[in-house]
């Protein structure tokens, strides 16, 4: 008869934390939604700072009278197994700078 080979494995649950990567600063942006039949579509460069998009939406609203604004957030994640040290590996980004 032919044979084969039995294996066998453990498999663990293993917790993983989420967390912000330290080593790269977030990005805010925000998108106009105003308008009657379509939005506006207007929208703000990526800045290292939430206060400079609310100045950006502000002028914005002064210059068309828009009011209604999606605002992004982005940042970086690094899973992490929970509990345990971490050496943090920086991540590899190519920013976009104006």
């Amino acid at each position: 008869m032919g044979g084969f080979e039995v294996s066998r494995s453990l498999l663990r649950y293993v917790p993983y934390t989420t967390r912000q990567d330290p080593t790269v600063e977030p990005e805010y942006s925000a998108y106009c939604v105003a308008g009657d039949e379509e939005a506006c579509g207007a929208q703000s460069e990526k800045r290292d700072n939430p206060t400079d998009v609310d100045d950006w939406m502000r002028g914005h609203m002064k210059v068309t009278g828009h009011m209604h604004f999606r605002r992004r957030f982005e940042d970086f994640a690094e899973l992490t197994v929970s509990g345990m040290p971490t050496d943090l590996q920086p991540a590899h980004v190519k920013r976009v700078t104006t």
